[in-house]
């Protein structure tokens, strides 16, 4: 028997051609491609992506104002909701500082992105999150290494 005799005869069509097979495919896709963007359809998607761009709120780390606002606790506002008052800000509590104990009368987030906190008698370290709710009374927040949080609350 010849050692070809058992391969399918388009098997053997398709290898004993000398071009690449996709030769024959590729003016199909051609006729796929998509046609070039008119100038008038280019600028209304740059318009759309512009505009979206514009509805962007974005502080970059090295933009924005730390304000100190104790010995060793400094702010970075990031967003303030005129309609809301609520902010979102970041906290730099430098080692050994420490916020008095206070009363919470809204909301408040915190998320502890960098070091870690005392909060009474509970530690908390980077990823850790806490939601002191309004009515709520937080005890003595310390950070005997330095912490950098993440605070969302309202303005009073």
């Amino acid at each position: 028997m010849h050692p070809q005799a058992r391969v399918p005869t388009y098997i053997l069509t398709m290898t004993s051609q000398k071009r690449p097979m996709h030769s024959e495919i590729d003016p199909a896709m051609s006729e796929l491609a998509a046609p070039p963007v008119e100038a008038a359809r280019r600028a209304a998607i740059w318009d759309a992506v512009q505009s979206r761009l514009s509805e962007l709120h974005i502080v970059r780390a090295n933009e924005g104002e730390w304000r100190q606002l104790l010995p060793g606790v400094d702010i970075k506002r990031l967003y303030l909701d005129p309609s809301t008052r609520m902010e979102t800000a970041l906290w730099r509590i430098h080692a050994g500082a420490f916020l008095p104990a206070h009363p919470h009368t809204h909301d408040e987030e915190c998320l502890v992105l960098e070091g870690s906190i005392i909060d009474g008698e509970q530690a908390f370290a980077a990823g850790d999150y806490l939601m002191a709710r309004a009515g709520s009374m937080h005890a003595r927040l310390s950070s005997p290494s330095g912490a950098l949080l993440l605070i969302r609350s309202q303005l009073h």
